[in-house]
């Protein structure tokens, strides 16, 4: 099986995805693609985007079924609010799993983006939003197949869960705004970037406070010195993420200040 992370993100980050239509919409969308033999591992359903872990036989199909996911999603909301065009921008994205480590990491991620303030798994939303609670409990809807993602594990999804949020919980308690650690490589350069651009200061501290903007400017600035993996360390997020956003802020910001704050002519 070829395992793929996949992102669709609503038209102007509109909360498409807290109408109750749109989730229905979105789990018959899951069972159809199950029907052709894909394996729906993982999901995360926030106000305005959808993370999906699948796995297919055979990687050429994998862009017809995400349409097949996505499609009755966009058919239907533009039915009940009577309007015609794409929901999503760009259709959506999605990145190969290409290593063990990889895998490992994009359950959790997924999962845990639901509630990026959560302390523990058990402060984690449930039920419909993700595919949390059935990592936990071992209760699914029959489109849900965990699989490898879930075997992984070995039994310890909830301590791994509990690790990356301690992790995440102490990354935001030791690195206040106003504290920080100049010697690092990573902080030299979002201090340069963030002076140059006027990007807000805590998100050099914490980048889930920063918004849309920032969060791509600074995966950027980070990808473009450091390389994408550090980036996606010092960031906490996923290698796939960080490279998504990286690319988004060539089309979305303007990087000319941030080049020249990088000594770039």
């Amino acid at each position: 099986m070829h395992y793929f992370h996949a992102v669709a993100t609503a038209n102007q980050d509109r909360p498409v995805f807290q109408q109750p239509e749109v989730v229905s919409d979105l789990f018959r969308g899951f069972q159809a693609v199950t029907e052709k033999g894909v394996a729906v591992a993982a999901y995360a359903v926030q106000s305005a985007h959808l993370h999906v872990l699948i796995a297919v036989d055979d990687p050429a199909v994998i862009g017809e079924m995400m349409k097949r996911i996505l499609g009755p999603m966009a058919q239907g909301l533009n039915r009940r609010m009577q309007q015609s065009g794409g929901v999503f921008q760009r259709g959506f994205w999605r990145a190969p799993v290409a290593s063990d480590a990889y895998l490992w990491q994009l359950p959790l991620y997924i999962h845990a983006n639901v509630n990026p303030r959560a302390q523990d798994a058990a402060g984690l939303s449930v039920g419909l939003r993700s595919s949390h609670a059935a990592y936990v409990s071992g209760d699914r809807e029959a489109w849900l197949n965990p699989g490898l993602a879930l075997e992984q594990y070995g039994g310890n999804y909830v301590d791994a869960m509990n690790e990356l949020l301690e992790a995440r919980a102490k990354r935001r308690s030791t690195r206040p705004a106003d504290a920080l650690d100049t010697e690092s490589p990573e902080e030299q350069v979002l201090l340069a970037v963030a002076r140059a651009t006027h990007t807000h200061p805590s998100t050099i501290s914490a980048i889930e406070r920063g918004g849309k903007r920032d969060r791509m400017l600074l995966a950027w600035a980070l990808a473009r010195e450091l390389g994408t993996a550090k980036a996606s360390r010092w960031l906490h997020v996923s290698w796939a993420t960080a490279d998504r956003w990286a690319k988004e802020a060539g089309a979305n910001v303007d990087l000319q200040p941030a080049r020249r704050a990088l000594g770039e002519s």
